[in-house]
């Protein structure tokens, strides 16, 4: 920028998008015959694009996760590449094993805590108590039904 002295010191103005992508691209109006730019762009304002089984998907950032269920895409670089995405099963069996562990484990607490000991004739703690009996049906019953949009 000649800032009109006559010794011609040199300035540059440098703009910054605050956000990425092609819809945040600056712009500016070089119409004025008052004002001489010469445009330099070291990086273009352009949106991510990715291709996957065929269609091609633009973004504004290089983090992807609205394109496959459950998955983040950071795009490091141009080119091609492979993505495999399977099923962690040995982590979901040893999740639904737990789980059903502590359901075992609950239904033997309250079926102790609810006996009545005939020998002893003492009943347990919770023997009697309709809500428990109501709370080992609801815990069945959860376990046993089927989960939706899983087949």
């Amino acid at each position: 920028m000649d800032d009109g002295s006559g010794t011609a010191t040199a300035f540059h103005v440098v703009l910054v998008a605050n956000d990425t992508g092609d819809a945040n691209a600056i712009t500016i109006d070089t119409n004025n015959t008052n004002l001489t730019m010469t445009a330099i762009q070291a990086a273009g304002s352009l949106d991510a694009q990715v291709t996957i089984n065929g269609l091609t998907y633009s973004r504004a950032g290089n983090t992807i996760d609205d394109i496959i269920t459950g998955v983040t895409l950071n795009l490091v670089a141009t080119g091609s590449a492979s993505l495999s995405v399977t099923s962690d099963t040995a982590s979901v069996q040893d999740k639904i094993v737990a789980m059903v562990d502590a359901f075992n484990e609950a239904i033997k607490e309250i079926n102790t805590n609810s006996a009545y000991d005939q020998e002893t004739k003492v009943a347990g703690s919770l023997s009697g108590v309709g809500a428990f009996q109501r709370l080992t049906s609801q815990l069945t019953q959860t376990l046993l039904s089927s989960i939706g949009g899983l087949g």
